[in-house]
């Protein structure tokens, strides 16, 4: 997709100056104009659409305040993970893969 962005120049690829692994996209000089990219993903918004009506009201704010719970679940454990002393013992057992 990316590859696409940039070949129709709304965004631009950079390599991060402090660590030559990291990319960072940005939106290409002189292209702030939105409504030239919104028409990018207007298939994908239709999708979107399309899937949310297979979904009662009760259904979507159910799996809406599950997707707010697991993902702030996933940013402490990932905080905790970052923080976490190198070398400093195994991950917890939830992380181990048998």
């Amino acid at each position: 997709m990316l590859n696409r962005l940039e070949e129709t120049r709304p965004v631009q690829r950079e390599r991060d100056p402090n660590d030559g692994r990291r990319v960072i996209v940005q939106l290409a000089r002189g292209k702030d104009e939105r409504h030239e990219i919104g028409p990018i993903f207007d298939s994908l918004g239709k999708a979107w659409d399309a899937l949310e009506s297979d979904y009662t009201g009760e259904q979507i704010a159910f799996l809406l305040e599950f997707l707010k719970r697991s993902n702030a679940l996933s940013r402490k454990e990932l905080v905790w993970l970052r923080e976490a002393p190198e070398g400093e013992g195994d991950l917890p057992f939830k992380y181990r893969f048998f």
